[in-house]
């Protein structure tokens, strides 16, 4: 519990995801920018901390909790918030921060559902380390509105982008779309074909994930009967200015009414929409509860209404970028905590 008369916090972010590719680093910058001190923990395999954007350290995750985040104690020096997320079968070694770490709020950080099309015995590691993290918390927040039913009493911290519109935006080009994210189960292949059937030229950028042999032989079929379909790999963050510049549409081809994409609140909308790119996506939940500034789009074959719509009607000038910023997301969880702790 924070100590009486704490008005400001830290915040150290413990992850399974190492700190390049983890985007809570955004988060982390916004807190930075308002003279907290961040600090961010990998704790997979292995500890490596980083600092200021910096590892300053890396031990073998067996017997170095104790060094670890006593070493983090002194950086932080202050009550901070600590965001932990589910780890998988090696979140001991997150769980163990609680010992060491005082003056601290732990938050579960629940991005998403933690089933994750899982079933039998792995379905039960994660429902087994789920509640574990329940206990070990002192709150939880949510980054999809539709997870608080089966978190009663979280807060839902929406998510962000790190990215800015351009300042001037040129026309729409809807024959040159883009999609950036990850390329796994949720992707449905037929929309995708099916959009593609039209004509347009498809950027692909992102990371196979899950890899199995039929995503890949789906995303390798595409590639093969639609040259101008080109998929440029792995992405980072940190590029996508650069990239998004390129485009003024992206899709977001994910399957409707499958428990992979019922309770996700993709990034890659966020990025798009702060861009100021025009959206094109199927109905998912996400997608529906935003589809004011979206254009959906079920069914493939209607491809040329789309178009007229985003060209005549563009949408991405309603949204409020200054709204979806992670420094706002900082403010906000700052104040969950503050009322969690009064």
């Amino acid at each position: 519990m924070f100590r009486d008369g704490a008005i400001s916090m830290n915040l150290i972010v413990i992850s399974n995801k190492k700190y390049p590719t983890d985007f809570r680093k955004y988060l982390m910058a916004a807190a930075e920018l308002q003279s907290a001190v961040a600090i961010h923990i990998y704790a997979w395999e292995e500890f490596v901390v980083t600092f200021q954007g910096h590892e300053i350290c890396r031990l073998p995750g067996a017997g170095n909790e104790k060094v670890v985040y006593e070493m983090v104690r002194k950086l932080s020096n202050g009550p901070s918030i600590v965001l932990t997320g589910l780890g998988g079968r090696l979140s001991k070694l997150a769980i163990s921060a609680k010992r060491y770490l005082s003056n601290c709020h732990f938050i579960y950080d629940i991005y998403d559902h933690f089933q994750y099309g899982a079933h039998g015995v792995d379905y039960w590691r994660w429902r087994w380390n789920d509640l574990r993290w329940r206990y070990h918390v002192d709150s939880s927040i949510v980054l999809s509105a539709d997870l608080m039913q089966l978190y009663p009493g979280a807060y839902h911290l929406n998510n962000a982008s790190h990215l800015t519109p351009p300042i001037q935006k040129a026309p729409i080009d809807p024959e040159r779309i883009v999609y950036l994210g990850s390329i796994d189960e949720r992707v449905d292949w037929e929309w995708l074909k099916g959009v593609v059937a039209n004509g347009i030229h498809l950027d692909i950028y992102g990371q196979v994930h899950l890899a199995k042999a039929h995503i890949e032989a789906n995303l390798a079929s595409l590639l093969h009967n639609n040259p101008q379909v080109k998929f440029y790999g792995r992405y980072d963050n940190n590029d996508l200015p650069e990239i998004l510049s390129q485009y003024t549409v992206g899709i977001i081809p994910y399957a409707v009414n499958s428990p992979l994409t019922h309770y996700v609140n993709p990034d890659k909308l966020y990025h798009f929409l702060n861009c100021g790119l025009e959206v094109v996506a199927p109905g998912f939940p996400q997608a529906l509860r935003l589809s004011r500034y979206l254009h959906l789009l079920n069914n493939p074959q209607e491809w040329n209404n789309c178009v007229q719509g985003l060209c005549n009607s563009p949408k991405a000038g309603e949204w409020r970028h200054q709204d979806y910023t992670w420094e706002r997301r900082w403010q906000e969880l700052v104040e969950i905590v503050r009322l969690e702790t009064a």
